[in-house]
């Protein structure tokens, strides 16, 4: 699709699509064989997609501990949390946000818990 915009503007314009000369050894890029629609596919597309699907993981998956721990905070599940899981659930809020949370972190944790 996006291929198919870019291909009506270069006829548009005058600019021709072509592969970038390959060679025997190369060092600095991957030597693609084919269209150029298949080169830019596997030389640029893919990779953004890889480091698109990335940052989505490393922004959603490695926050899910701390997701669900702020969730422990909502009345309706710290009634079915034990002295542990509060305990647990008030040291991982308190070293995410320690610069936010005047004292110290056990002085904090023993408010809670009592």
């Amino acid at each position: 699709m996006c291929l198919n915009k870019l291909q009506k503007r270069q006829k548009k314009n005058g600019v021709q699509m072509i592969i970038p000369r390959r060679v025997k050894n190369q060092i600095h890029r991957e030597n693609y064989a084919g269209s150029p629609e298949a080169y830019y596919r596997k030389s640029i597309f893919i990779p953004f997609l890889d480091n698109y699907l990335d940052q989505l993981s490393s922004k959603f998956l490695d926050h899910s501990t701390l997701l669900l721990k702020i969730q422990n905070i909502l009345p309706s599940k710290c009634i079915t949390l034990d002295t542990d899981g509060i305990e647990e659930t008030a040291h991982t809020l308190i070293t995410e946000w320690q610069n936010e949370i005047l004292g110290t972190s056990e002085d904090q944790i023993a408010k809670i818990v009592m």
